[in-house]
């Protein structure tokens, strides 16, 4: 939420130029637990969901950064999950995808998280596609966010790099933005709530959050009887 491309995307989107949401898609991807070397150094990750599996740990920022954009009036339709090893359970869910509802504006759209996924790394990407336009972001360009006007017929690149402006323009728009300059503005927020076009996370927000997991959890047994 306080990657400066992320930041003014959703500052561009609160604006209201690209009308309501029609659908989206937002994934949240890693590569590591396809070793199982990876998987043996890590068992506390592999309990079963809600406590571990994708979901829990990927899934919950992505579900955040999701809330943050469209609210939280969400609501889970159904649930899949992918991938299965002899030594992880069968409820901590390696890949999981939710499908979703956005209740106020009647949005839909869905919302991936993996722990197989190849060649990702650590791989972050929002779509969301409004009456008047979209927007795009993806941590494999984070200096840059785009968005599509139905006006100008065009996809518009707006380079942020690690400008937070107004707040500050320390150190650069043409410098790439990395987790430290993130980490730093996070802090300087919580100390100084001096930025008021941010979005600062709040104990709702969290348990919106919690509870969206919790119900993927719920979706994901009922996926699993299915293949039965």
């Amino acid at each position: 939420l306080f990657t400066a491309s992320v930041r003014e995307a959703l500052i561009f989107w609160k604006s209201g130029k690209l009308g309501r949401p029609i659908h989206f898609d937002l994934k949240y991807y890693h590569g590591d637990y396809l070793k199982k070397e990876y998987r043996d150094r890590r068992p506390s990750r592999l309990v079963p969901a809600p406590d571990g599996g994708a979901m829990a740990d990927l899934g919950s920022h992505a579900i955040s950064l999701l809330i943050a954009f469209l609210g939280d009036k969400l609501r889970i339709m159904s649930a899949l999950q992918a991938g299965h090893y002899e030594d992880v359970n069968d409820e901590s869910d390696l890949f999981s995808s939710i499908f979703l509802l956005e209740e106020v504006t009647k949005a839909v759209g869905t919302l991936s998280a993996s722990r197989i996924s190849s060649g990702t790394g650590d791989q972050v990407s929002i779509e969301l596609y409004a009456e008047k336009g979209a927007l795009r972001y993806s941590s494999i360009s984070a200096d840059y966010y785009e968005f599509y006007s139905e006006e100008s017929g065009v996809w518009t690149r707006k380079l942020v790099g690690s400008s937070f402006k107004p707040v500050t323009s320390f150190p650069s728009e043409h410098v790439s933005p990395g987790w430290l300059r993130s980490m730093i503005h996070a802090n300087y927020i919580f100390l100084t709530g001096n930025d008021p076009d941010a979005f600062v996370p709040d104990i709702q927000h969290g348990l919106a959050v919690q509870r969206l997991v919790t119900q993927t959890a719920e979706h994901l047994k009922t996926f699993r009887k299915s293949q039965i």
